[in-house]
């Protein structure tokens, strides 16, 4: 995902949009631009950032009430047309899949299924067999030291008493 529309903004057919985007720029080199639901293609015509929030403007979107039915619609790329992370980066959505391997006792602690972004790092959702609830880690290299894309698993070295927290 790269931004989430969250409200209509004025009477021209502009939206307020929360992301991860660094920059508003990069937006508009993106091949194909799709807004789920309803999984439609869309063209960007302008975007800038706005007393700290990104401004979008699609092509064919005119008034506020066309803007109404983009509102909590995610702003989506195919996969195909990511581009390349750097060395030691990567997409939260690859991770989902990861099987996490303590470094220290080899033992299997369960499958990234999700994750969660707020105010700090991201939480990994590690679903344990057994359990009830997932399992919340921090995606920190202090704790997940290694990613191995390739064989879908993290590495990592736990913090004591962290499988024991409630979520």
């Amino acid at each position: 995902m790269l931004a989430r529309i969250a409200r209509p903004r004025g009477v021209r057919g502009e939206v307020v949009a929360d992301g991860p985007m660094e920059s508003p720029d990069r937006l508009l080199g993106f091949p194909r631009l799709y807004l789920f639901p309803p999984g439609e293609p869309v063209k960007l015509e302008r975007a800038w950032m706005h007393e700290g929030r990104l401004v979008l403007k699609f092509e064919g979107v005119d008034s506020r009430n066309d803007c109404e039915r983009l509102r909590n619609a995610e702003l989506r790329i195919p996969l195909e047309d990511r581009p390349a992370t750097a060395e030691g980066e990567y997409y939260y959505s690859d991770l989902v899949g990861c099987r996490l391997i303590d470094r220290a006792t080899g033992r299997d602690e369960g499958e990234v299924t999700s994750w969660q972004e707020g105010g700090g790092p991201v939480l990994l959702e590690v679903r344990r067999e057994g359990a009830k609830e997932p399992m919340l880690v921090p995606f920190a290299q202090a704790i997940c030291e290694e990613v191995d894309l390739a064989g879908r698993r993290i590495f990592v070295h736990l913090p004591d008493g962290l499988k024991d927290l409630e979520p």
